[in-house]
């Protein structure tokens, strides 16, 4: 048995067992570690700046997903972009929503990273770290002193490839609503 990507990218051939295979089936999961660099590179995909209607519903369908945001709605989806100064969306071929970020910043001192997330069927296919490279190639971002985010301790490693350290032990303090 060997692969083969097909065109489009995102269709991978098992030759020998006859089967092709796409990004959103189970066998999907299990293969594409094995090639995420050829996925990516291969995949055709868009770096917006601002969702359409279709695209806000696939992102609160996609926070449903997390348990940090599975009690948005729509319409709390629609202020938060809208009050949101930089917004990153990935979309594929169709621009169906794939991956999203986005940053509150004065643009000088500071800056926060929210919502760092890509859609389960295209987790681990480099996705991710293409969000965290907008964002810190951003030229709106390029002078701020000090970007901050929040994360699992699963998750520092990979925001350590960006020059994100734990190093400062601060509280984090919530005053609920």
């Amino acid at each position: 048995m060997f692969c083969a990507f097909q065109e489009p990218a995102c269709i991978l051939r098992l030759y020998g067992q006859g089967q092709t295979i796409l990004p959103d089936s189970p066998a999907w999961n299990s293969l594409y570690p094995l090639f995420p660099h050829k996925i990516l590179k291969n995949m055709n995909y868009q770096v917006v700046n601002q969702l359409n209607e279709t695209q806000i519903c696939e992102l609160v369908e996609l926070y449903k997903n997390e348990f940090w945001s599975q009690n948005r709605t729509y319409q709390g989806v629609v202020k938060m972009l809208v009050a949101s100064d930089i917004i990153i969306g990935l979309v594929n071929e169709e621009e169906q929503l794939i991956g999203f970020c986005r940053v509150l910043s004065d643009f000088v001192y500071r800056a926060v990273l929210y919502d760092v997330i890509v859609k389960p069927s295209y987790r681990k296919r480099g996705f991710g770290a293409k969000l965290l490279n907008e964002v810190v190639n951003h030229p709106q971002l390029k002078e701020v002193e000090n970007i901050a985010l929040f994360c699992l301790p699963e998750m520092i490693p990979f925001y350590q490839r960006w020059g994100f350290t734990d190093v400062v032990k601060l509280e984090l303090m919530y005053r609920y609503q």
